[in-house]
């Protein structure tokens, strides 16, 4: 069956957004691993599910793919480029949007200039692990992350550290996603340099929004670090997280707020139905 759905990107971080409130789409791990491939399908980091909640406590429901086929609890990026979608496709320009995702209710907001606000989970508190004796931070903002403070992140092996850690034992079984960061100052600005090495990607992403929300909590809970923040993204985009109004009870709210970009690259058809179709070998 063809299908209309829109190539969008949150800083870099690309996604196939598709408007499936019948619930008829193919879920596959299969055609979503092909449609997601970049020289053969369309291409993107994940694929993301949307659908009125014409009976439910939200607007919208959300499902989120990796680009490997396998489901994922949340994605910052992806949410920002979700609101961006619905808010043009679905509901007539609105501008605040409440998802119903697997990590919970987050509501969004659409602001000037491409800019969304979207809330992140924060699953639990940052805590200190000691993998190999090496102080890390652990934190879960709708999927884990591990973060790693580095001196030097220009020259960092992302893809040899981060799929390192992403597979220790220490984080087995379901692995962790890994955020390489480093504290800088451009012009008086303190910013916060990000890596991130993805699960389901398998390799380092242009952006995470919530390996970006995970660095900020565990700056916040382990360094003195206060919101703001802004961070830097290999993309060379800036991402701000805040939650000064919530202050020391940021863990008992429970979400912090992401703010960052959202850009609508193209719309197309699906033709080529043998994307959805496994071949014999």
């Amino acid at each position: 069956m063809d299908f209309e759905f829109s190539k969008l990107h949150g800083a870099g971080n690309d996604f196939i957004v598709v408007d499936d409130s019948d619930g008829k789409m193919n879920r596959s791990p299969f055609f979503i691993s092909n449609l997601c491939r970049r020289h053969t399908g369309v291409g993107a980091d994940g694929m993301i599910f949307l659908s009125k909640d014409s009976a439910g406590p939200s607007d919208c429901r959300m499902y989120f793919f990796n680009n490997d086929g396998n489901s994922a609890g949340m994605c910052g990026n992806g949410l920002r480029c979700a609101a961006k979608f619905a808010s043009k496709y679905m509901f007539d320009k609105q501008k605040r949007i409440l998802f119903q995702t697997d990590s919970g209710l987050l509501n969004t907001e659409i602001l000037d200039n491409d800019l969304i606000r979207a809330e992140i989970p924060v699953m639990e508190r940052p805590e200190k692990v000691f993998p190999e004796g090496e102080e890390l931070y652990y934190v879960n903002t709708g999927v884990p992350h591990l973060v790693c403070i580095n001196n030097d992140i220009k020259n960092l092996d992302v893809r040899k550290h981060g799929s390192y850690w992403r597979r220790h034992s220490f984080f087995e079984p379901e692995g962790v996603n890994v955020d390489f960061i480093q504290i800088t100052e451009f012009s008086g600005e303190q910013i916060i340099q990000i890596r991130t090495y993805e699960r389901g990607l398998e390799c380092e992403s242009n952006a995470c929004g919530t390996g970006i929300a995970a660095a900020a909590l565990s700056l916040f809970a382990f360094c003195e670090i206060y919101p703001p923040f802004t961070f830097l993204t290999r993309s060379n985009d800036r991402i701000v997280i805040d939650f000064s109004s919530y202050g020391n009870k940021v863990f008992e709210e429970k979400r912090v707020l992401l703010t960052g970009n959202a850009v609508e690259v193209y719309r197309g058809t699906l033709i080529n139905k043998d994307l959805s179709c496994e071949m014999i070998r």
